[in-house]
């Protein structure tokens, strides 16, 4: 009786014990990655430059300094499959005594153009803009490059004016990186993009998950081939279902690319390998074991 008593209590402590783990586990990991998703999405996605690249003099740079027009850039959308960027441009007409004279502007990205007159009300812009650089191969570690040359002319003349521009590019999902350079009259943005800290621990836990999965199934078909058991149906249908789970299991990996990327190779053509492989075992086994049903 002592001795059961000792045994129950030592029970009872070891359950504790492993309750008391699992809690502090998530009471730090819960914050941890938070904070890890926060820090990476905010390494670096806001950003101001003017350009400058204008005759010289004392008044005259001071005044260059504060553009004619301010354009405020952020980001729509990323599609990974078309490879295009969808950025959102607001342009705001500043006073500047340099342009007393300007009453209607060009505004371009790239090869696209839009043409205000300041006297009107101004509305907002999208252009998509393709990526120069691309790797969705290496999914969740894929990187994304984006090259933007804006800038603004006088309608009439073609002269060019200066150019501000205010870039915040918080986006989810998605670490934002983004470097400014004055290139003559032109403004050109430099992003880059790749995944945010969660979704790539994320889309590992992914991979984990089909690897315990694929190798469990193994392990029972193994274990029971070479202890010559009968399988029952109900495990030939459990391992069965796995081979329509694996793959929606697997496009649960947020923005996860068409099938063929590194995360691919590294467990899901493996994993659904060992189910199959598993399945014929477990098959093989019940008609073995089995003759005088067929």
């Amino acid at each position: 009786m002592k001795l059961s008593l000792t045994s129950s209590l030592s029970t009872i402590s070891k359950r504790q014990i492993m309750v008391a783990i699992a809690s502090i586990m998530l009471l730090i990991a819960v914050p941890l990655t938070s904070y890890i998703n926060y820090k990476g999405v905010k390494e670096k996605d806001s950003a101001y430059i003017t350009s400058s690249k204008y005759p010289t003099g004392e008044l005259t740079t001071l005044l260059l300094t504060q553009p004619l027009i301010v354009v405020i850039t952020s980001i729509i959308a990323f599609n990974t499959n078309s490879m295009k960027l969808d950025l959102n441009f607001v342009p705001i007409p500043v006073q500047n005594p340099l342009f007393p004279n300007i009453s209607d502007f060009q505004f371009l990205v790239d090869t696209k153009s839009a043409q205000f007159t300041l006297r009107d009300i101004i509305p907002q812009i999208s252009f998509p803009v393709t990526t120069y650089q691309a790797t969705p191969n290496n999914y969740p570690f894929d990187f994304y490059s984006v090259n933007v040359t804006v800038r603004a002319k006088q309608t009439s003349t073609l002269s060019p004016l200066p150019v501000g521009i205010g870039f915040a590019g918080g986006m989810t999902g998605w670490t934002v990186h983004v470097d400014m350079y004055d290139v003559k009259d032109n403004v050109q943005l430099a992003i880059s993009l790749y995944r945010s800290p969660t979704i790539i621990l994320f889309s590992l836990f992914i991979m984990t998950i089909m690897w315990a999965l694929s190798i469990t199934v193994m392990i029972l078909s193994l274990s029971v081939w070479y202890r010559d058991r009968k399988i029952e149906p109900p495990t030939i249908a459990f391992t069965g279902s796995l081979l329509f789970a694996l793959p929606a299991i697997r496009n649960i990996q947020p923005g996860a690319p068409q099938i063929g990327c590194i995360a691919d190779t590294a467990s899901f053509f493996w994993c659904m390998g060992l189910v199959v492989i598993s399945m014929l075992m477990n098959m093989w086994n019940y008609i073995e074991k089995n003759p005088r049903e067929y």
